[in-house]
């Protein structure tokens, strides 16, 4: 099965541990470094890179990553003055295009953009400022929104069973994160501080796409980094229709990539805790895939999975938490959530990620 996940998917079907190249946090200048990766992206492009153009706090370096598009990418990039461009041969994902590039960071700051964000000007000098002010802050984010208004995220949790979810998805108005429970930064558009995603490690290339946001934000919160929403700094993300097969990648990079993270980052009492409430949810998911069709894909992602413990335990020894994670910081209210995540029965409640 795991052979046949290349062919049909066009990835790797296993999760191999690739530490990837950090830059040298002795040579950091002060500044701000924006990546944007981007695959077959050249109708979003444009108006992505004039948006960093126009911020109030202009960037020492823009770098794109381009993961190997077939379209006008590097055309559009060439019509921006002063924008690097990276071509890599093959895709390797969000996570693998950002670890390409993360050793060229020269600043003390990098930003993170998805090429269908737009940002406010303020995006980087507000951000930047709660950093500067946080010695301990490892990363700042914006409230992302949908093109109706809507939340798109305010950062995302983890629940007692192990999946994550995005807060305040497709709601008009933000709640209370629930007390004490951990958020981590979404990807779409975060500041770092570079030297703690070096102390972190970096993002993580063999995730390719999928928990790589929640992956890095757990690192940075075990190694004592805190992250803070700015809910003034809005960011508009426009997020476009997937085809068939991108659905199927997508499914299988959450399956997989669930498992590798959670048995990667979290405590092993914690993970013991988690279990009773993990396979249950295992179990209502599997009914949800196998009416919504994305069944195969499921499955084939949590073989992966097994089939990578090798992998995730090599992983596992990189990191050296200097606090740990609590039970009482994942929601607890996993099975309410999930019903309101879930299209199980035509079910699609706010919050379908």
């Amino acid at each position: 099965m795991l052979r046949s996940v290349k062919d049909c998917l066009g990835i790797e079907g296993r999760y191999h541990h690739h530490p990837p190249v950090l830059p040298d946090g002795r040579a950091l200048e002060s500044g701000v470094t924006v990546v944007i990766p981007t695959w077959n992206g050249a109708g979003l492009l444009a108006a992505c890179l004039g948006c960093v153009a126009a911020q109030e706090l202009r960037p020492s370096r823009t770098l794109v990553v381009d993961n190997a598009s077939t379209d006008a990418t590097e055309e559009v990039v060439r019509g921006f003055q002063g924008i690097h461009l990276t071509r890599l041969a093959e895709n390797v994902g969000y996570s693998g295009a950002l670890a390409s590039v993360f050793s060229q960071v020269r600043t003390a700051y990098v930003a993170v953009l998805n090429n269908d964000a737009r940002p406010e000007p303020d995006w980087l000098s507000r951000l930047a400022r709660h950093l500067d002010t946080g010695p301990r802050r490892g990363c700042a984010f914006p409230l992302t929104v949908r093109e109706d208004g809507t939340i798109d995220t305010a950062g995302d949790l983890i629940t007692l069973a192990g999946f994550g979810y995005k807060r305040g998805h497709r709601c008009r108005d933000l709640s209370p994160a629930p007390a004490g429970v951990l958020v981590c930064a979404p990807g779409v558009a975060p500041l770092y501080r570079t030297a703690a995603v070096v102390a972190a490690g970096g993002w993580d290339p063999g995730l390719h796409s999928q928990w790589d946001d929640l992956d890095l934000g757990i690192r940075l919160w075990l190694l004592g980094w805190d992250s803070i929403l700015d809910e003034g700094v809005r960011v508009v993300h426009y997020q476009g229709s997937s085809s068939s097969r991108r659905v199927r990648t997508r499914e299988f990079l959450a399956a997989r990539n669930e498992m590798v993270v959670l048995l990667k980052t979290m405590p092993p009492g914690v993970c013991a805790l988690m279990a009773p409430a993990h396979v249950s949810y295992l179990a209502l998911s599997l009914c949800s895939h196998i009416i919504q069709g994305t069944a195969p894909a499921f499955l084939a992602g949590k073989a992966a999975g097994i089939a990578s413990l090798g992998a995730i335990i090599a992983a596992r020894r990189r990191l050296t938490p200097s606090r740990t994670l609590h039970v009482r910081q994942l929601d607890r209210r996993w099975m309410r959530v999930w019903w309101g995540l879930s299209r199980l029965g035509g079910r699609h409640a706010p919050g379908v990620p």
